[in-house]
């Protein structure tokens, strides 16, 4: 298992104590259940998380690899030779950009039904999408893919046309572009400000990820 990333400090209302919210009260193991202690894991002790947890306890063992903080466009390499993409978000993603990603490099996605991830991953033809918070069902969905490789392949390469479809950078930006352009055909006052908002947001998503140079 290759493990990439380095150790981040989360801002707390991402991680505010909620009692109704068991996926996010199951955070409290690794960063505390309040804001003294987040400080105090992630500042004090030099940016000391639960990933620095995870490396101790896993010392010694060869089937996982904690790689750290690695160069943007290295992570390409990444993608291309592992078999399965897993991104268990417990909390509400909006748009991750690693799903895009893997996709794009013709991996299937076993992922949680939380935030806009049903909007990229499609349960079943391009991944598999279990409940936040359950290990068991996550553990089940990653089986079924490394065990059956022939369906391993037929989502990720469903997965990767969906990407080159509506998600490569110069597309999402063209329907925002495009979006801007009408607004601002519907508003002439703010004609001008609405073009140049639309070319910048092109220009600078594209260079923003290899999903840019996607064909």
């Amino acid at each position: 298992m290759d493990i990439v990333g380095y150790a981040g400090i989360l801002p707390y209302i991402y991680l505010a104590p909620d009692p109704d919210d068991r996926a996010i009260m199951s955070l409290q193991r690794f960063y505390g259940n309040r804001l003294s202690q987040m400080v105090r894991r992630q500042l004090i002790l030099k940016g000391r998380s639960y990933l620095s947890d995870l490396v101790t306890e896993a010392a010694g063992d060869d089937r996982i690899v904690f790689h750290g903080a690695i160069p943007h466009a290295d992570t390409i390499d990444f993608y291309r030779r592992v078999a399965v993409m897993v991104l268990p978000s417990v909390w509400n993603e909006p748009s991750p950009l690693p799903a895009y990603e893997a996709a794009a490099c013709g991996l299937p996605i076993v992922s949680t039904s939380s935030g806009g991830i049903p909007e990229i991953v499609e349960h079943g033809r391009t991944g598999l999408l279990v409940a936040r918070g359950d290990a068991k069902e996550l553990a089940l969905a990653i089986s079924q893919v490394l065990e059956d490789p022939a369906l391993g392949r037929a989502m990720g390469e469903a997965g990767r046309q969906r990407v080159i479809e509506w998600f490569t950078w110069d597309k999402s930006a063209r329907r925002l572009a495009d979006l801007i352009q009408n607004v601002s055909h519907a508003r002439p006052n703010n004609c001008t400000l609405c073009r140049k908002a639309g070319k910048i947001f092109r220009e600078r998503w594209r260079k923003a990820s290899f999903l840019g140079t996607i064909k």
